[in-house]
């Protein structure tokens, strides 16, 4: 959990370049509930608000504390997650699939904290044995970014924590600033506009990110 250490806000890169090469962030989509791989890094759909919790469904019978989970916000008030269900097996072929799509897997998504203990949203890092980690939910499942030639390229959870670097991800911590307390990064600017310091959120100006609040 080193990596969460003192982070009010983080964002999440795949260590699996997308197309061209490019970077690819875990991206809360701007329609509140989707979740997608977007190499746009001065978004902030990009920025996840972190919060420490010790879930008691992990509390030991002994009746010790809980295990420490981070969530993780995004720009829209929801948490990144997985479905409830989980996978009973991992189903992995005992050979690289070029494309990863022999591991069962569900959508990522942007869900409500709306129970007292909700698995699927909270998070621990799991190192590599390198500068990456892997993000493994209290379900049993670990966030994968979905290869680009299949049908669905986005985010997903999956019990296979064997699938190389669709499975690693680095985690960049982004600067509160002081002023407001908002996450510090470059947003785009409305230049026809008389007020140069609004933020500008293309294909969506409806819905406002939870951080400007």
């Amino acid at each position: 959990m080193e990596v969460f250490e003192g982070a009010d806000f983080v964002r999440l890169l795949s260590v699996r370049p997308g197309g061209a090469g490019r970077p690819l962030y875990v991206h809360a989509d701007e329609d509140g509930r989707s979740v997608r791989l977007d190499p746009r890094r001065a978004f902030y759909n990009s920025v996840w608000a972190v919060q420490r919790r010790v879930s008691h469904a992990a509390a030991s019978s002994s009746g010790a504390g809980g295990t420490l989970y981070v969530l993780l916000r995004g720009a829209y008030g929801r948490y990144l997650g997985g479905p409830d269900a989980t996978p009973t097996a991992c189903g992995c072929f005992p050979f690289p699939c070029p494309c990863l799509c022999c591991c069962p897997c569900r959508a990522a998504a942007q869900r409500d904290f709306d129970q007292p203990d909700v698995p699927a949203i909270q998070w621990r890092a799991v190192a590599t044995g390198g500068a990456h980690v892997l993000l493994h939910d209290a379900a049993g499942r670990y966030l994968r970014a979905d290869c680009p030639r299949c049908l669905r390229s986005g985010v997903s959870v999956s019990a296979c924590a064997s699938l190389g670097t669709a499975v690693q991800w680095t985690v960049e911590v982004v600067p509160r600033r002081r002023s407001n307390g908002r996450p510090e990064l470059p947003i785009a600017r409305d230049v026809s506009s008389s007020i140069v310091s609004s933020p500008v959120f293309p294909r969506f100006r409806h819905r406002h990110p939870s951080f400007l609040r």
